[in-house]
């Protein structure tokens, strides 16, 4: 038995899906092999229609927004681009709020209008595919009217951690109540076992997942693989006029796919593709999943990919991918069989760029059985280099004439700079900059950058910064500059002279302490580097709690607990600004990090910020380190680009408002602020030259 089309005129499948599929293509959908659920809902709705008209087309309960069909409709914002015909790439690689979406243009509001008519249900259907872990509010659609300001809420949106927008977020939808259906399945949001990809493990990305978002008069439902997770229903009187309220204008407003209605929110990062909306509650009808899990026939066992190790320069992606060769290997029954796949059975996620020589990589996935069931991804990369073309010389391309520089600065830090490899002929080619050896930016603004031909000729060229330069130290003397708080006092030290000693009996919190003036922070702002140096001294071998506050630095005063950077005795730089950042803890505490409990010696302690890095140096080593990666639970961006706000800096004490951590006892000399981060053989000198 064959069911012909029902709900579009157009239904896409995805390119990574291949003919074999059970899945919707080609205006049809399904065959007489349908699951049994699926048969059942395809014949509910043929009965309804019948009953009404008998007529197949009338109310169509469904619409593909089609983007190679309806692209010139649509604004493709930031990253945004078509993979290929089926499927958009939404490219969020840091995640949080880069801009990067599809939205419908202004002048196409009300487009919907003759293509669906919404009035007790909405669904909205769509396969994701996340390759970044985002947060709960990472928001994936949003659809609905906005123009109006006196009717700014009439749309729903769905985010990562599935909550539910429906109408005015904080009135309209659920009066005098929680706006938002539950984020939870038998337990919180972090313990939702549907939370797949929401500040959780790395290893729920870069798969399929098909989502079905439901907003009824019946109840809001999301369902993830065919699997029901969020449910809100038994809506009251007023709940259920919102409703119908809001869904009488989602054909009257705006699409966006990659981000919710006010695209200012935090981002979807991946692929999307069959993007669907439906006016009946038409669950499970996946691409890439079809409905329950069901055991498979036959499981992929292996996905490899075969081209060339070298390619020449000039040489395009079409040309490359028409050497590959990949081939998914299937276990059925105990055998192994194999099958050649073409390009359009897979997805590439990692597109190299042919543009510049040297070492690239091509990723593809693959998801699809030898019967048609669909698994978890199976990844295979290819390896190869492009090959530069025969060059005499390089030279730096970008113009550096007023560009800022700071010593021991990355030069790809601050700009971008493009190299290129010049012909025999005179004629350029752009080179990859990870094939090139640049040095760091010496104090005049000098830099250098080698290329190394095939034949291990090395090809050189210098650079030169010519702004304003931007290396600032401030010392701070902490007995005329610094202002105690509590029962601190001045004293004179044989080593260093007059220091600063925090009296304190090791149980008071967010009393005894030395604050220090932060003008210098501006500086800091400029080169995206925080670099805070300093000795210190136990005295009386007191016995100081790990988690004390060696410093503080803050947005804010003592009770402040929003943006802060703060190193804790226990060897731990910890940044916070919408999300946590934390360097790592030696695994055994007592023998690695326990530097400053148990002696009276002085220590010299360097602590260094920036966007990509957190590093903390203890008496000319390294004590511990970190690589932010990115995403709103783990940057230091914000805490960065708002060090001009920063207006609280503290010596000894005043922990983040509710914490309870004692300040500690120690002394304090030779504070020094600078706006660029040394090395570890710079910072080994200088606790040499004083310990």
């Amino acid at each position: 038995m064959k069911f012909n089309k029902i709900l579009t005129t157009t239904i896409i499948a995805a390119g990574i899906v291949g003919t074999s599929m059970v899945g919707c293509y080609e205006g049809e959908l399904y065959y007489n092999d349908a699951p049994e659920w699926m048969t059942d809902s395809i014949k509910a709705v043929a009965d309804r229609k019948a009953a009404n008209s008998g007529s197949e087309e009338e109310d169509a309960p469904g619409f593909v927004v089609d983007l190679a069909k309806y692209g010139d409709l649509f604004e493709f914002r930031g990253k945004a681009s078509m993979v290929n015909k089926e499927v958009v790439m939404i490219d969020n690689s840091a995640g949080g709020k880069n801009g990067s979406f599809v939205i419908l243009k202004q002048e196409n509001e009300g487009w919907l209008e003759d293509k669906i008519s919404f009035k007790d249900v909405a669904t909205v259907s769509f396969d994701a595919y996340p390759t970044v872990n985002g947060s709960d509010w990472n928001y994936i659609f949003g659809l609905g009217y906005t123009a109006s300001s006196s009717n700014p809420y009439h749309y729903i949106d769905g985010t990562i951690g599935f909550i539910h927008r429906l109408g005015d977020p904080y009135n309209a939808f659920f009066p005098g109540e929680s706006w938002a259906s539950e984020n939870k399945l038998g337990g919180s949001a972090t313990e939702n076992p549907y939370n797949y990809f929401s500040g959780l493990d790395e290893s729920n990305c870069n798969k399929w997942y098909h989502f079905d978002y439901i907003y009824s008069t019946s109840g809001l439902y999301i369902y993830v693989n065919g699997v029901r997770t969020i449910v809100h229903e038994n809506l009251t009187d007023d709940q259920v006029a919102a409703v119908k309220d809001v869904l009488s204008y989602l054909n009257k407003g705006l699409i966006v796919i990659g981000a919710g209605c006010d695209p200012n929110l935090e981002n979807f990062g991946g692929y999307i593709a069959n993007f669907t909306l439906r006016n009946i509650e038409f669950v499970k009808t996946s691409n890439f999943y079809s409905g329950e899990v069901t055991p498979k026939e036959s499981e992929i066992k292996a996905l490899t990919i075969e081209g060339p190790e070298t390619v020449p320069f000039g040489t395009t992606y079409e040309k490359l991918l028409e050497q590959v060769k990949i081939t998914v290997a299937y276990e059925i029954d105990g055998e192994t069989r194999e099958q050649e796949l073409t390009t359009s059975d897979v997805i590439a996620t990692l597109i190299p760029d042919m543009s510049t020589v040297g070492k690239k990589t091509l990723s593809v996935y693959y998801n699809t059985t030898y019967a048609g069931n669909f698994q978890e991804n199976v990844k295979a990369e290819l390896e190869f280099e492009v090959q530069a073309p025969a060059i005499s010389a390089i030279k730096v391309k970008t113009d550096l004439s007023s560009v800022d520089y700071f010593t021991g600065a990355d030069p790809t830090k601050l700009c971008e700079l493009v190299v290129v490899g010049v012909k025999d002929d005179a004629s350029e080619i752009a080179l990859d900059n990870a094939t090139l050896t640049i040095s760091a930016v010496d104090g005049d603004g000098k830099f250098n950058v080698s290329y190394k031909l095939p034949d291990g000729t090395e090809l050189t060229t210098d650079g030169q910064f010519k702004g304003s330069k931007l290396d600032v130290s401030k010392e701070i003397s902490v007995s005329t500059d610094g202002t105690i708080i509590g029962a601190g006092e001045f004293v004179d030290d044989a080593k260093f002279g007059k220091v600063y000693k925090n009296n304190t009996n090791n149980t008071d919190i967010r009393t005894n302490y030395l604050t220090l003036p932060t003008d210098v922070f501006n500086e800091c702002k400029k080169t995206g580097i925080l670099t805070v140096s300093f000795w210190i001294k136990n005295y009386g071998k007191a016995v100081i709690s790990e988690w004390s506050p060696v410093f503080m630095i803050k947005n804010g005063d003592v009770n402040s607990e929003w943006a802060y950077y703060i190193f804790r005795h226990k060897g731990q730089l910890l940044v916070n600004y919408a999300g946590y950042v934390d360097s790592p803890l030696a695994e055994d505490w007592s023998a690695e990090n326990d530097w400053l409990n148990g002696n009276d010696d002085w220590h010299y302690v360097v602590a260094t910020i920036a966007k990509d890095d957190l590093t903390l140096y203890v008496d000319g080593e390294i004590l511990s380190t970190c690589t932010p990666n990115g995403g709103d639970a783990n940057n230091t961006n914000g805490f960065i680009d708002g060090l001009g706000d920063i207006n609280f800096f503290a010596l000894g004490g005043a922990q983040t408002n509710g914490w309870g951590d004692p300040d500690l006892p120690c002394l304090y000399s030779d504070v020094t602020i600078s706006n660029t981060a040394p090395t570890a053989e710079e910072v080994k000198a200088a606790y040499e030259a004083k310990k």
